[in-house]
């Protein structure tokens, strides 16, 4: 961990940094990705924990953004440490079907018209919907209108779809041809990559698995 002592003259006052002082204060609770020994992602940890597993030799800094004040201290914020303890990275394939792991799947982006909700799309992830490819009423008893069916909640069976896309479509069966996913069970670490890589807004990029 870099530690830098503050020095006290006419450009700090009482404590406080000097607003000329380029280099931006960082909160806390700053997410910083965490690799392993292998440079896997295992996760996303607030910028507290990851200063404390630094300090106690637990992890190495890999690289930096901004610093953490106080009256005396000057830190370099750490924003990618890589874990010194072995620790394995997420294998396999997800089984259980959640609305922000499909979205991480298809990539925030439309099964249909391909309109996606990433930096730079046209679309709000609140525009985004669970579209099951064969409809739940397909899966439905008589009489149950409005039951929800979990054997229509299969990840073969749902794609990210914008809500314009969702409502026209309804009912009807699926145009397969104008698919631009595979719907199949997603793997864990390309779905946490992902994940990782919206929080990071682009600063972790270089540190996670290109596939992602």
């Amino acid at each position: 961990m870099r530690i830098r002592r503050t020095v006290w003259n006419d450009r700090t006052r009482g404590g406080v940094p000097d607003p000329m002082n380029q280099t931006a204060t960082v909160s806390t609770g700053r997410p910083t990705l965490v690799l392993n020994a292998a440079s896997q992602p295992l996760g996303a940890i607030p910028l507290s924990r990851a200063v404390a597993l630094t300090m106690t030799g637990r992890a190495t800094p890999l690289a930096f953004d901004g610093v953490l004040r106080s009256p005396t201290t000057t830190i370099d914020a750490p924003t990618v440490i890589v874990r010194t303890e072995w620790a394995d990275a997420p294998t396999g394939v997800l089984t259980r079907v959640t609305r922000s792991a499909l979205f991480a799947r298809d990539n925030w982006t439309c099964a249909w018209c391909g309109r996606h909700a990433r930096p730079g799309g046209d679309l709000r992830q609140t525009s985004l919907t669970i579209d099951h490819l064969i409809p739940q009423a397909r899966y439905r008893k008589p009489g149950e209108r409005h039951k929800y069916v979990p054997a229509s909640h299969r990840w073969d069976n749902v794609v990210c779809a914008c809500r314009p896309c969702n409502g026209r479509r309804g009912s009807e069966d699926p145009d397969w041809a104008s698919l631009r996913v595979v719907p199949r069970a997603p793997s864990r670490l390309v779905v946490m990559s992902r994940q990782l890589a919206r929080v990071g807004r682009g600063a972790w990029d270089a540190y996670l698995p290109a596939a992602a």
